[in-house]
């Protein structure tokens, strides 16, 4: 989506991006947070300086499969409520995978999204 800040930031946006379903459950208060973290493919137009008013979407194809969700929604739903914690690692610089590079792959593969109980830092 196009703002005014757009010419004061760096394109493509090549950030670090995760996002957290918050378990708000508290059991033992050990919580159970589903996590999916991703680097954006800056050779798609989705990371680009935005031409138009709005740009398509772009996201994480199964952030959790809905059988998982439906059987712990106890833990993520609250009054009707659910919490969505996303992260922009400004600090962060896109990995370079020389073995996905030779083979046509990106590190947004699924062998390379970082999901649930992955620490996402470990892989910066």
């Amino acid at each position: 989506m196009r703002n005014d800040y757009d010419a004061i930031l760096h394109w493509p946006f090549s950030y670090a991006v995760s996002f957290c379903l918050i378990d708000q459950s508290t059991l033992n208060n050990n919580q159970h947070n589903m996590t999916a973290s991703f680097w954006p493919d800056i050779g798609l137009d989705y990371f680009q300086r935005p031409v138009y008013s709005m740009n398509h979407g772009y996201g994480i194809k199964e952030f959790c499969s809905l059988v998982e969700f439906e059987q712990n929604k106890s833990f993520y739903i609250r009054d009707n409520t659910m919490f969505i914690e996303a992260n922009i690692n400004f600090l962060s610089e896109r990995p370079v995978f020389s073995s996905i590079l030779h083979t046509g792959g990106s590190p947004n593969d699924d062998d390379c999204i970082n999901r649930t109980g992955e620490n996402f830092m470990d892989r910066i």
